[in-house]
């Protein structure tokens, strides 16, 4: 099989998509059905254009839209720039490579894009993540679609997507490795922390994953909880009135995007982690800061969370919810626990290419 995948996101870049397709890599490569991989993303300053290692070459050939943060204007362009891309271009790499099976990353989307992946010969796999993509869009582009959670396939189902042509397979995941004390007392003082306790949220800034209840939630919440700081990394794509907002916000530090590594450390020496969002399908920032023992504020709608970590789960996206939600868990002592054996990559990777077969062997 010769597998083109499409993603915004590939490492170095970081994100939900890079850590996707990175976590699935090593063990696609090593499936012997599998004879090549084309990995088609964006251009990233620093990295080659084109990049081969045994069985896979990254082709960093779309506009960078993802990756960075951009002016509004620059940012309407490259999507525009990336339609014009898929209208006159996929379906040349596609014959060129002799690809069996596109599988994307519903990040990409536009009517250009949706009409040239429909008139490719082969099987289309559409990966739906989040909830920002209508499937009804999808159903018409793809002859099936992967939901990374049960939330997910509810969602597809209930926007118009054939629930007899969908397959919940999990998000593969890769525990990170516990940073030791004197690495999260240097990044902290390295963003200029002090020693004070704080809450975590680590995402772009947008009005979809939350930011600005959390931050009206929080200004409320402080006041009682003066010695508590909250500290946001991520880019900021709310622009001017996300800046606005944290101005005068008292113990408020945006550490705008951080390396992964530092994110790690950020979490593990948090009292919590937060993400009020409300576009998640099974949110990873939410599974490792379980893995590394955190306390956590889970978002509404996440089937899973709502069965194995009810009592840290929000029941709206709402300052007052969140505030108290927040108190809740501040004040008890139990720790989440959640079966991570669940998003094993083996397992993850062994459904994805049945998937993969049954497709190519139905064309």
């Amino acid at each position: 099989m010769r597998i083109l995948l499409l993603t915004p996101l590939y490492p170095p870049a970081i994100g939900g998509a890079a850590a996707y397709f990175a976590n699935i890599m090593p063990l696609l490569e090593a499936d012997p059905a599998i004879e090549q991989i084309i990995l088609l993303t964006e251009q990233m300053q620093g990295e080659p254009c084109e990049h081969t290692t045994n069985k896979l070459t990254v082709l960093r050939l779309l506009p960078t839209r993802v990756s960075r943060e951009r002016p509004y204007l620059i940012h309407a362009l490259t999507y525009i720039q990336t339609q014009r891309w898929f209208q006159h271009k996929l379906a040349q790499l596609v014959k060129q490579y002799q690809i069996d099976l596109v599988h994307f990353h519903t990040r990409y989307q536009g009517k250009l894009a949706y009409r040239a992946l429909a008139k490719l010969p082969i099987p289309v796999l559409a990966d739906l993540r989040d909830k920002m993509s209508d499937p009804a869009g999808l159903a018409k582009c793809s002859q099936h679609l992967l939901c990374c959670a049960q939330g997910i396939v509810n969602f597809a189902a209930q926007g118009g997507y054939p629930i007899n042509h969908t397959t919940y397979i999990p998000i593969p995941f890769v525990e990170p490795i516990p940073r030791p004390k004197t690495a999260m007392q240097a990044v902290c003082t390295h963003f200029g922390l002090g020693e004070r306790p704080f809450l975590f949220y680590a995402g772009d800034m947008t009005v979809n994953k939350g930011i600005f209840n959390l931050l009206d939630a929080f200004e409320h919440w402080q006041e009682t909880h003066q010695g508590i700081n909250l500290v946001l990394a991520g880019m900021n794509r709310a622009g001017r009135p996300f800046i606005n907002r944290i101005k005068n916000l008292p113990q408020t530090f945006f550490l705008d995007h951080v390396p992964y590594a530092q994110a790690v450390s950020l979490m593990q020496a948090s009292e919590m982690v937060l993400l009020p969002s409300r576009s998640e399908g099974l949110p990873r920032t939410i599974l490792e800061a379980v893995s590394l023992g955190k306390k956590v504020l889970c978002p509404p709608n996440v089937p899973e969370f709502e069965t194995y970590l009810p009592d840290f789960v929000l029941p709206e996206i709402t300052p007052d919810a969140i505030e108290t939600t927040l108190n809740a868990i501040w004040n008890s002592p139990n720790l989440p626990n959640y079966p991570l054996d669940n998003h094993r990559v083996e397992m993850i990777v062994a459904q994805l290419v049945a998937v993969y077969k049954k497709m190519i062997g139905h064309r």
